[in-house]
């Protein structure tokens, strides 16, 4: 990995936040793969799902925008390996992103301070 010095690789499954109870929020399986900075925010950001495609076949879906293409450069081993491997699902992805050092960065547990504001 080649991230810039104050980020580290982590990622978040979406379906299983809290906030995907909230229906239209979460349509499709899926994560984001995240550069995130020590300071809070991040340098980028893209976003795996998880689709069928055909007679319920998953497969794996990469939506990378212009502002997150330094992934390319900065993580060429997750791209190798997932040319190499060919996950179809998720987990899969998450093994791979674990084998990478990346952390799961997903809040389960809605915050205390949403859910006092909310109810």
């Amino acid at each position: 990995m080649n991230l810039p010095d104050d980020c580290y690789l982590t990622y978040v499954i979406a379906h299983e936040a809290w906030y995907a109870k909230v229906p239209g929020t979460v349509d499709v399986p899926q994560l984001s793969i995240v550069a995130s900075s020590r300071g809070g925010g991040c340098a980028w950001e893209f976003v795996a799902k998880e689709i069928e495609l055909g007679q319920r076949t998953p497969s794996i879906r990469l939506d990378i925008f212009d502002d997150a293409f330094a992934a390319f450069e900065q993580l060429p081993g997750f791209f190798k390996t997932i040319g190499e491997v060919k996950p179809t699902t998720l987990a899969e992805l998450v093994d791979i992103l674990n084998g990478l050092g990346a952390v799961d960065d997903t809040e389960r547990v809605e915050p205390e301070r949403i859910r006092a504001t909310t109810r």
